[in-house]
């Protein structure tokens, strides 16, 4: 068959040619971190600085939880079911949400809009005291 079934600016494979955004795979491995190639998929371009190890700085701190959080609970429950690897994750990843796994977003979203306010910290948090709403990533 010689059409493409799927076509895609992110990786071309041919006979002995493996390309990802357009560069040979074998050159990304000699010379790229996975957290150059996170950038280089998302971005279509290989970082320029630090990005790529900013990434992985970002996936070791997603391990802060250690086998204590809700979606690692989950995956280790069921799997000992004795079910398939992909349904333990799965299981793992429908239990993420707002406080879990989702905070941090939020949290973002809070600090930039708290920079650009001038507004002073004790009184965001007052405010989400004052309505018993939980402040957006707080205990991560």
């Amino acid at each position: 068959m010689s059409e493409t079934f799927w076509k895609t600016s992110l990786s071309a494979v041919e006979r002995n040619k493996i390309l990802i955004r357009g560069y040979r795979i074998q050159d990304l491995m000699a010379r790229c971190s996975v957290g150059d190639i996170i950038y280089l998929t998302f971005k279509g371009e290989l970082p320029s600085g630090n990005e790529g190890r900013m990434i992985e700085m970002i996936v070791v701190s997603s391990t802060d939880h250690s086998f204590l959080a809700p979606s690692i609970d989950a995956t280790r429950f069921v799997a000992s079911g004795g079910v398939p690897l992909q349904a333990s994750v799965a299981a793992g990843i429908i239990s993420l949400g707002d406080h879990h796994g989702g905070a941090i977003e939020q949290c973002a979203k809070l600090l930039q809009e708290s920079v650009s306010s001038g507004a002073p910290a004790p009184d965001i948090v007052g405010s989400f005291r004052a309505r018993k709403q939980r402040v957006p990533g707080f205990g991560h």
